[in-house]
């Protein structure tokens, strides 16, 4: 973890320096990790780096890299499946095998018979399976205890942060895992709109798997950048079971999005002022 979090303060200060603009909302995705740890009392270093999206779940994808004992040095080829929390490692006699997992080329019928498949290939010289409840790895006459010095296994790591001036960036995923993709909607002093849009599920195949998830964040900042409270205004969640009947704008500045809550059956509308920053819920 202190490798992406001091990969991502080094890209963000390489942006605050490029850029003069200011407040902003800057994305930064890091696509590779590196591990140290050890197989039984051997110690090993592992790069992994991002390859493919599975078939049918975002949050599923292939990964592709190497190991070697840090007293040999020698890299091992290794192709790998991320399903969270999950990391399955294969070093494979025959390239094909791996080609197959890096593009997902074997599609089942639904996405649990391809995990299930994908994480119990044959033809390996070497596999590691580093899960919540076991982490080891084995060949064909051995098992042995696995070791790392990371208990976060995902590859892949997207952060979303609002530069607020040439030394202050705000994590936008300290409000949760589960809003995301934000843009700079509008802001004045002491005051910014976020807006953020998303689909509503990782799995595209599931309940909501092509639902969406629309609103607005307001954030409220003191004089020296501290955020003193923020408020959240849902105006389409599948999740939610919120859907968006209309949009009407008033004028210029002034927009109000007409919506139904189907949890509560009741309609309310949220009434945005884009040049004050206010954000009104009227049921």
């Amino acid at each position: 973890m202190k490798y992406i979090k001091a990969l991502i303060i080094l890209l963000l200060t390489i942006q605050l320096f490029a850029q003069e603009n200011f407040p902003r909302v800057e994305k930064v995705i890091v696509k590779d990790k590196l591990f140290h740890g050890q197989i039984d009392k051997y110690p090993i270093t592992i790069y992994l780096k991002f390859n493919q999206y599975s078939n049918y779940h975002s949050g599923v994808y292939s990964v592709s890299g190497w190991y070697f004992y840090d007293k040999v040095k020698t890299k091992i080829p290794l192709t790998g499946l991320y399903n969270y929390p999950d990391l399955i490692l294969y070093n494979f006699n025959d390239t094909s095998k791996s080609n197959v997992l890096l593009n997902f080329r074997e599609m089942k019928s639904n996405h649990w018979d391809d995990i299930e498949f994908y994480e119990n290939l044959e033809g390996y010289k070497e596999k590691f399976v580093l899960t919540d409840n076991e982490n080891y790895w084995l060949n064909s006459s051995e098992k042995l205890e696995v070791n790392l010095n990371k208990s976060d296994l995902a590859v892949q790591n997207v952060s979303e942060f609002l530069i607020l001036d040439s030394i202050t960036a705000f994590d936008l995923h300290n409000f949760g895992d589960w809003t995301w993709n934000f843009e700079l909607a509008a802001y004045t002093s002491g005051k910014i709109l976020l807006s953020y849009e998303h689909g509503s599920r990782l799995y595209a195949m599931g309940n909501c798997g092509a639902g969406l998830e629309k609103g607005f964040i307001l954030l409220e900042f003191d004089q020296i950048n501290k955020l003193k409270q923020y408020y959240e205004f849902t105006f389409e969640s599948c999740n939610g079971s919120i859907s968006i009947e209309g949009i009407e704008k008033l004028n210029q500045h002034k927009t109000i999005y007409k919506c139904y809550d189907y949890m509560n059956e009741k309609t309310y509308d949220l009434e945005v002022d884009f040049k004050e920053l206010t954000v009104e819920k009227k049921e």
